[in-house]
């Protein structure tokens, strides 16, 4: 039967989950958090960054998609789906954004809060949000991300 243009399709002949909505959250100490959150695609930690922050940050969302966006289009390998830029592409990002700290300089701020080790050579989207805003890494890993 043809529908009128203003009938809204029904979804009710679809299964309902099964399963009760649960709460994201990441595993084990914050540095392997910290870890984990550094290997999800740059979109979804881009996502968990502005869930832990939004309302310090709302006003940098817009920003923050662009970093996704850039990040994405540098990373020649995985695209969006890509968690980490090397670090030549890092300089591309930081200097296509005008930022004047280099990638060495941005790890050697990591290092002093404790948050990665002496052998990191790549350059996560989430690290640089993190030094971006000057936030808390600890605070990050750990805020509740919703349902």
């Amino acid at each position: 039967k043809p529908k009128t243009p203003n009938q809204v399709p029904s979804f009710s002949h679809l299964p309902r989950p099964s399963h009760k909505p649960r709460t994201m959250s990441l595993a084990g100490t914050d540095i392997q958090k910290l870890e984990e959150l550094a290997k999800k695609p740059y979109k979804e930690q881009a996502v968990w960054f502005l869930n832990a922050f939004w309302a310090e940050r709302q006003g940098d969302a817009e920003r923050i998609w662009k970093y996704v966006e850039k990040f994405a289009s540098l990373d020649l390998q995985r695209g969006a789906a890509g968690f980490e830029l090397d670090e030549l592409n890092g300089h591309r990002f930081l200097e296509s954004f005008g930022e004047t700290m280099t990638v060495r300089e941005m790890r050697d701020t990591l290092r002093s809060k404790g948050a990665i080790g002496d052998k990191v050579k790549t350059f996560p989207l989430v690290h640089y949000l993190a030094i971006r805003y000057n936030i808390d890494w600890h605070v990050l890993v750990n805020a509740p991300q919703g349902k």
